[in-house]
């Protein structure tokens, strides 16, 4: 494969299994990977938070699973605790100057990050965006 978009058109082909929100489920994923493993690590792409590296989306996409993740669980009262290495990660990078709370996990930091968790007392409530900062790396695996 030369490049993203046929990685993409190709496992598009081989998913399409009649159900079209899980084949853009998927789809999204699969898109996400195929541009950060494709994607030259230095090249700067727009979002409206920022300018990321590829690197930089992983770490939005990986916020995202996370914090949604966190929503789909706890709105039908499922247990689910995500990877707290990878949560570690993506608060460094998308949240890199964040106040923890004492013995707050990775997790619980992004969770109050997103607005998903309730904020320490006598911390007003804040309007929240990825960091540009996460143009810096985030481990990927190549």
């Amino acid at each position: 494969m030369s490049n993203a978009a046929d990685l993409i058109r190709a496992i598009a082909g081989i998913l399409w299994v009649g159900s079209a929100l899980a084949a853009i489920l998927i789809l999204r994923n699969i898109m996400l990977i195929a541009a950060v493993r494709t994607a030259s690590p230095d090249r700067l792409g727009w979002h409206p938070h920022g300018f990321f590296t590829p690197a930089g989306f992983a770490a939005i996409g990986a916020a995202e699973g996370i914090v949604h993740g966190h929503d789909i669980a706890a709105g039908l009262s499922m247990a689910w605790s995500p990877n707290s290495q990878l949560c570690e990660q993506v608060l460094s990078t998308v949240f890199p100057d964040v106040e923890r709370r004492a013995a707050a996990t990775a997790l619980t930091t992004l969770l109050i990050q997103s607005g998903r968790h309730e904020r320490p007392q006598g911390k007003p409530a804040r309007t929240w965006n990825y960091s540009a900062a996460a143009a810096r790396p985030l481990s990927v695996n190549r």
